[in-house]
């Protein structure tokens, strides 16, 4: 697991452009940590909604919590963006009661388009991973 230094003016400043996104609350997604290009958001996994027929995880739910912790990382950085190509592996299916983090880090950005790797935890395994191209369409005015 990647350890990141959040700064806490970062963390609320990404918690404010968050908190009335509507795709973000229905998940329960949460922010744990923003910092130096680096994001960790945790989601506790809620039966009556994020669960398949199988009772584990549905792996829309982690492509979904990936995805949204891309834009995490780039406000960090006070970069608008949106996905333009994204790739999941789920590596271990989770059972209904799990709580999981992603850890997003950027791994380049010439300014057009950024890449962003993910890895995503429960109990501290890795279960998923994802690596993704973001298009940079503007940015945030108080960063």
């Amino acid at each position: 697991m990647r350890s990141i230094e959040s700064t806490a003016a970062g963390l609320k400043s990404v918690k404010a452009i968050y908190v009335n996104n509507p795709f973000f609350n229905f998940c329960g997604f949460s922010i744990s940590a923003v910092g130096n290009g680096t994001a960790v958001l945790e989601l506790k996994i809620n039966a009556e909604k994020h669960i398949n027929h199988s009772y584990n995880v549905h792996g829309g739910v982690i492509a979904a919590l990936i995805d949204s912790s891309l834009g995490v990382v780039a406000a960090g950085v006070g970069k608008r963006v949106v996905t333009s190509a994204l790739s999941i592996s789920l590596l271990k299916s989770l059972p209904a009661d799990s709580i999981v983090q992603v850890h997003s880090k950027i791994v380049s950005d010439d300014g057009q388009y950024m890449a962003i790797s993910s890895e995503v935890f429960a109990e501290k395994k890795l279960v998923a991973n994802g690596t993704a191209t973001m298009v940079i369409v503007g940015e945030y005015k108080d960063k």
